[in-house]
């Protein structure tokens, strides 16, 4: 017989219940948007010949948005309001970076994205190409590994060398054919180091995403929010999971509305700003139906309830 999950620790259908009850309208309004932007994405897209502000802006960082917010959304809609709080905190991070490319020189930071995922689709396959500076690098890296088969692990035919070699000088002819490509990739190479650099850096940007957040005006966003969802992320707070005291075990349940209100305000607020950015860049002549649809008469349809929950598991401990 399947054993089932204890509903002290998880309890799916009474989450499920509890969120359709007191969260489903918000909810409803999320999907909403979710689906206005899957939309607004192909009517940019529809403009014409691709560019790559639009393929940088709309089909990567505007795309990914739009990807977290329906995954927040499917998980607060299953009460995983947990779950929920690393794809906010993901979202947060996205909408920064759509922001700081459409903030200003937009063409340019657009090149910096691409160009900068060029040169990281060159460094990797390198990896792997005898007689490269990375691949000594990682040869000494395995070497010193403690595993199995370290031959194996750096086994490729000659066959994939010289297809890994075509596409590298593929990619460098691409980069050498597009001054704005070269003018970034210069600035890449002033850098030094190409590991762990970000696109948002390059020219004097942000060092990272704390700084990005101030420079944007999102400071107290990122010390708020931020900070505190990266504790789901990490792993790195006890209190998100259990407390012992007196000899009693206090489990917080892994679904529930424990935090729901707030974990879905910063999931509906990244996803409306993103979006109303995206059209007030490409697509201006929708803001005021956008702006209709989700505020009617200057009014967010956004207003999920004020709802408290500290529901725990009580379990002797000893």
């Amino acid at each position: 017989m399947r054993l089932q999950a204890h509903p002290l620790v998880l309890d799916a259908a009474q989450s499920a219940k509890d969120v359709e009850r007191y969260f489903g309208a918000s909810l409803d309004v999320l999907r909403e948007l979710i689906d206005f932007a899957t939309n607004l994405e192909i009517r940019i897209h529809s403009m014409g010949v691709g560019d790559t502000d639009r393929v940088v802006g709309v089909g990567v960082l505007y795309h990914r948005n739009v990807a977290l917010m329906d995954a927040a959304e499917l998980l607060l809609r299953s009460g995983q309001v947990y779950g929920a709080r690393l794809q906010a905190r993901a979202l947060l991070e996205a909408s920064w970076n759509l922001e700081w490319m459409l903030n200003a020189d937009v063409h340019r930071r657009a090149c910096q994205f691409y160009v900068l995922d060029l040169r990281k689709r060159i460094a990797e396959p390198e990896r792997f190409i005898p007689g490269t500076a990375s691949n000594d690098e990682l040869k000494s890296v395995i070497s010193a590994a403690n595993v199995f088969d370290k031959e194996r692990i750096l086994a490729i035919s000659e066959e994939e060398i010289a297809g890994a070699r075509q596409n590298i000088a593929e990619i460098r002819q691409r980069i050498r054919e597009v001054p704005d490509f070269q003018f970034v990739n210069a600035e890449i190479d002033r850098q030094k180091k190409l590991a762990g650099l970000k696109w948002f850096q390059l020219f004097g940007g942000p060092n990272d995403h704390r700084n990005l957040a101030k420079r944007l005006g999102y400071e107290s966003e990122y010390e708020i929010f931020y900070r505190l969802d990266s504790n789901a992320v990490h792993g790195t707070w006890v209190q998100d999971h259990i407390s012992i005291r007196n000899d009693i075990a206090r489990s917080v349940p892994i679904r529930g509305l424990r935090d729901f209100g707030r974990v879905a305000d910063v999931v509906w607020n990244a996803a409306f700003r993103s979006t109303k950015q995206v059209i007030d860049h490409f697509r201006p002549g929708e803001m005021l139906t956008f702006l209709r649809q989700f505020m009617p008469g200057g009014n967010s349809r956004w207003d999920p309830p004020i709802v408290e929950s500290e529901i725990e598991a009580v379990v002797p401990y000893g």
